[in-house]
């Protein structure tokens, strides 16, 4: 036997690597370490989304790592969960209008598209809904960068708040916004006696999502707090931390909450490394297919990660877990493969042109001995290299 690595190139070093085995087989193990002991020696940042169970795969990830590295979120932990705003988005206070204004409209969209993962086939949000929560979104976010989510949704609910936000925006402001004000005023109707109500009825489906929120008591604190303290996930990244985002299951019971916020997270980091990808970066997350929405966001970061140095490594049962769209991306971005012992059989059917050419057969796959993997490497070449490892051994 021989010892093998994942390949150091430049460019074959930043593509993913997938983890395909049962209940059992060794997944979270090496994970943590082996993969993460190597990243922490390579000088590389990682962030692990874990809402798996009591989340075991961040916890031995901690165990390995140097503790002024680590930046622990757990987010039943009121000390410690984030409020829902992409701070990584800023401006400064000397910028001029329309840096602030584009700045507003980029967090408004990030803002729109976390929206949208609080799925519930009874609230579809019209064009229209969309367009008010953007505008509120703009000119809250152009007033106070770090407001809460509630903020933005008080701005919607409330006819008066509403007037006072606008009220307080100068003659330029009202002029480079005035889109956005008018259909915020389109929300403005009067009663028989004259008095300004709100028009419910045109952002219902955006209210019954956000009651969503509130079912879960972390994700109620993380809407209504403001992110004045919110770490940064463009700096802490630059310093190769390692990110641990704790979601345990006993917390948050609801797989819908769950994945709203793992994608809250998911797109943090993926806005992170689009403004700033001078360091390399490791992104673990396990049972992927249990977050519909990450896996929507991650069809285009595993077409794009290479050039943001940023390596995602997934681990799931089979492949046919994720969607077709997010299997075909994975598929398509050169990504490496470990099967391990006890994995299902579809996961060879799928990529078994790359193991025949080196003559590894399905009986190969379902005969291994525990813990070990049949693997499917990127190379130099940029050619897959095929060989069965034990995972058991520590680098």
């Amino acid at each position: 036997s021989k010892d093998v690595y994942f390949s150091s190139d430049e460019q074959v070093k930043r593509l993913g690597r997938v983890l395909l085995g049962s209940m059992g087989s060794g997944k979270s193990f090496y994970m943590a370490n082996s993969l993460a002991k190597d990243f922490i020696k390579a000088d590389r940042g990682i962030v692990d989304i874990d809402f798996i169970d009591k989340c075991q795969v961040a916890d031995a990830i901690k165990e390995v790592s140097p503790k002024s590295k680590v930046i622990e979120i757990n987010f039943d932990n009121p000390s410690q969960l984030q409020a829902l705003n992409y701070n990584e988005l800023t401006y400064k206070d000397k910028d001029d209008i329309y840096t602030k204004i584009n700045i507003s409209m980029q967090k408004s969209e990030q803002m729109q598209l976390l929206l949208d993962s609080i799925n519930d086939d009874k609230s579809q949000l019209t064009p229209r809904m969309r367009r008010y929560f953007y505008a509120a979104a703009t000119v809250v976010y152009y007033k106070n960068q770090n407001a809460s989510f509630k903020s933005i949704v008080n701005i919607l609910k409330y006819p008066d708040r509403r007037n006072d936000l606008i009220l307080t925006l100068n003659n330029e402001e009202q002029d480079l916004l005035s889109e956005e004000i008018e259909d915020l005023r389109d929300l403005d109707k009067s009663d028989k006696k004259g008095n300004v109500e709100n028009y419910d009825s045109k952002i219902d489906g955006i209210l019954d999502r956000i009651a969503w929120l509130k079912t879960n008591l972390f994700s109620k604190l993380a809407f209504n707090k403001e992110a004045d303290n919110n770490i940064n996930f463009v700096e802490a990244l630059k310093q190769n931390k390692i990110i641990l985002i704790k979601l345990p299951e006993q917390s948050f019971k609801s797989r819908m909450i769950r994945n709203v916020i793992a994608t809250f997270f998911l797109n943090k980091v993926w806005i992170s490394k689009q403004i700033d990808s001078s360091t390399h970066t490791e992104l673990i997350i396990d049972e992927i297919h249990q977050c519909y929405n990450c896996q929507l966001l991650m069809q285009n970061i595993l077409v794009e990660c290479r050039k943001f140095k940023l390596t995602p490594t997934l681990a799931m049962h089979y492949l046919d877990q994720l969607t077709n769209k997010c299997k075909n991306s994975l598929l398509a971005s050169g990504s490496s493969f470990m099967l391990l012992q006890g994995c299902d059989v579809k996961a060879f059917k799928e990529l078994s042109h790359y193991f025949e050419k080196d003559g590894y057969t399905e009986t190969d796959l379902t005969e291994l001995d525990r813990y070990n993997a049949l693997c499917l490497i990127k190379n130099e070449e940029c050619n897959y290299s095929s060989f069965i490892v034990d995972c058991t051994i520590e680098s």
